[in-house]
Parts: C-alpha cells; structure tokens; sequence
C-alpha cells in the first residue's frame, strides 16, 4: 500500500524539558536527516523525508518604550518563560500599520533590554514618533507571534542659545561668551561664522560641554554671531 503522507506527532527531550514536534512524511520527497539543538539526532532514511515544524514560542510580554530621550528610545520586556529562546527580535516602525523593519537584536534568554538608536545619544530623528514590536526566537529558529506594539517619541530640539555677546575692536579676534542651556542633555556647542552681511555660514569650532560657555576666534575681519547647540 502506498501512503501519501502521514502526520505524526512526538516529544522529544531537549535539555531541561520537552517540544512538541510535528512531522509531515511523504514518499515522493528524498532523504533528509535533521538533528536538534541539544544533541539529540535523528534520520528519516528511505524514500520519504520529514518536514519538521517546532512549536513557536510564547508571545513576549511587558513590551516597554521610554520616550524624550535623546534620539534614542530605551525598550525593555519580559524574559520569555521558555528555556530554549535564544534571542529576541526588535521591530521598529513609524507608523503602528507599519512597515516595521528589523532594527536589531538581543541575544541569549535573559536579554531584556534593547536601545533603538544605537546608544544615547542615538542616531534617530529629534521629537520623532516610532513604535516597536518584539519576537522571540528560539534555537530552532521558531519566531513567536509579534508582541503588542508600543511607541515612544524621541526628546525635542535644545533651546537656542542665549545672551551671546561679543566683545569689539580686538585685533583680529573677537571673544565671544554665552549663557549655558537649560537643557541639561546638552553636550557642548556648534560656533558658526559668517562675513558681515551674509548668510553664508560656516562651521569654526566645536565647543565640548554645557557649562564651556565662551570662545576666543581668531577669524580675522569676519563676523562670528551665530552659535548652535549640540545633543
């Protein structure tokens, strides 16, 4: 008699518990061995092969986003009660229909945390909406069902700065001052220069540190005035 295909079920032991796997047989596909993650190895030898689909894992839960930070958004969730995750799976969109893009990933079961942007400061849009959703993986590369979706907005803009003043008539430089930001997620400053006039401006200097408020340029016969903020 010939069989088409026959559904099988069995658990197999993997480590400190057990998966349910699922097998599909059918006498026209070839040979194909497969093994598991933990060492436990099996063959399906003759003329039928085994299609093997792992349980997934369980939807992550507590999915958590920090907003008004500093083009970054800090993510954190709850470990996944299931011990063969191995990693978790960070998707980022702008809108919550989507699309969401792979943005990177946490390895090993009690990563919990991830930072989108890169660090902090990170390299996202300043005062921009994006929303985030997290799978979990597990060594057999089965992905769990998305997790809810939250979403986070990125910190503002720094004020501009105020109360520049520059001192006249010195011999090819002028001695600039300025009062410090309020925003205390400031780093440092962006000096610009440009001719009397114009408003063509360039980049001098690069002044590291809130409270560094005051610079010495020795531009010459240009007029330095416009200074911007760094995060």
């Amino acid at each position: 008699m010939s069989l088409t295909a026959v559904s099988v079920s069995a658990f197999l032991l993997l480590g400190s518990g057990c998966q349910m796997l699922q097998m599909k047989i059918a006498d026209d596909l070839p040979t194909v061995p497969f093994g598991t993650p933990n060492g436990v190895a099996a063959s399906v030898y003759g003329p039928r092969a085994a299609q093997l689909m792992w349980t997934p894992p369980q939807t992550v839960k507590g999915l958590k986003a920090t907003s008004h930070e500093v083009r970054c958004v800090p993510l954190t969730w709850d470990a996944s009660p299931e011990p063969d995750v191995v990693r978790y799976d960070i998707y980022q969109a702008r809108d919550p229909g989507g699309p969401f893009n792979l943005a990177g990933s946490a390895q090993g079961l009690k990563a919990t945390s991830f930072m989108a942007g890169g660090g902090n400061p990170g390299n996202l849009e300043d005062e921009g909406k994006y929303c985030f959703s997290v799978r979990a993986v597990n060594a057999v590369t089965a992905e769990s069902a998305d997790s809810e979706i939250v979403q986070a907005v990125t910190r503002d803009i720094p004020p501009e700065v105020s109360q520049i003043t520059a001192v006249s008539a010195r011999p090819r430089e002028v001695p600039l001052s300025w009062q410090p930001s309020p925003d205390v997620t400031v780093t440092g400053y962006e000096l610009w220069r440009a001719i009397a006039g114009s408003d063509d401006w360039a980049q001098v200097a690069r002044i590291n540190g809130r409270e560094s408020v005051s610079y010495l340029d020795r531009g010459g016969e240009k007029d330095p005035a416009k200074l911007g903020q760094l995060k």
